[in-house]
């Protein structure tokens, strides 16, 4: 066995959730490079690429995995806030059962932005979690459910952006469905992110284990601060339609509706500090969705 075929076997890479948006984006780069033998979990049956193999859940333990990327996650915010005890499950016990199942060198677990509170912004990692809708509370209820049974762990907290996800209602998906057919459409100018693209944070998730940062918890997000109704100007001028399609209005509590957060910007310094030279820029995630 040659010693390119040997490093390959020793990098085996597992996806879960590798259906939806971020996991599929991840699969792709994983895929396109050919330097790393990769698995997927997923509740779809579907094979999403010749080059990975599909498992099930009593499959796991016949591996040992270089990483593991645990991606899949219930995302639907206002369901989660009417069923709770489906979010928890989905979110929180799904995530514990199956990082005791996985034996891997390194392990990422996808958060969510929406674990800080939102009342001030530029958040570090240090600041306390406090969420205010019951996505984003199932969601840290995983980060530590995860904690307490996993080594070598990275918890990522992030907003992502990006097409093919699963029930196709994310933001960008929609903003640029209704756009392109020439629909007005409302924007919040109250509520703030710095989201990422999902080719973009995949392939930073790939450079992590490249540098082998420490593990920890890390804020992941783009380097600019905008309001939503921002960003679907960026999608309007990004797909080349009037960006007076998109009009501003102020976020208010709906009945019925999660409550979301106002200003979940989150500061990204410390990934800085390991993946130098690391671009950010909105531009870059953007430009990376293209491909």
């Amino acid at each position: 066995m040659s010693l390119s075929q040997l490093t390959k076997l020793n990098r085996k890479i597992l996806i879960s959730g590798a259906s939806g948006m971020l996991g599929n984006a991840l699969l792709n780069v994983f895929a396109s490079l050919g330097d790393s033998e990769i698995y997927y979990i997923s509740h779809s049956k579907k094979i999403l690429d010749q080059s990975a193999h599909l498992l099930t859940i009593d499959q796991l333990s016949n591996h040992y995995f270089f990483a593991f990327y645990h991606c899949a996650a219930e995302v639907n915010v206002n369901l989660c806030e009417i069923d709770f005890e489906h979010a928890k499950r989905a979110n929180a016990e799904y995530s514990k059962d199956l990082f005791r199942k996985v034996s891997a060198r390194h392990n990422f677990y996808i958060s969510t932005d929406s674990v800080y509170k939102g009342d001030k912004g530029d958040y570090k990692e240090s600041d306390q979690a406090n969420p205010v809708n019951n996505y984003a509370l199932s969601k840290l209820m995983g980060e530590f459910e995860v904690s307490k049974s996993t080594k070598n762990l990275y918890i990522l907290r992030t907003n992502i952006f990006g097409a093919n996800s699963k029930n196709k209602s994310s933001l960008f998906e929609w903003a640029k469905r209704e756009l392109e057919g020439g629909k007005s459409i409302n924007g919040f100018k109250n509520i703030y992110f710095n989201p990422l693209s999902v080719q973009h944070l995949s392939i930073i998730l790939k450079t992590m284990l490249e540098i082998d940062i420490p593990h920890g918890v890390y804020n992941i997000g783009c380097d600019t601060y905008f309001s939503k109704y921002d960003f679907l100007v960026r999608i309007a001028d990004f797909i080349g339609v009037k960006k007076d399609l998109v009009t501003p209005l102020d976020y208010k509590v709906t009945d019925g509706m999660a409550i979301r957060p106002i200003n979940t910007t989150i500061n990204c310094e410390k990934i800085k500090q390991y993946l130098v030279g690391i671009d950010l820029s909105i531009e870059h995630s953007f430009e990376l969705l293209q491909k």
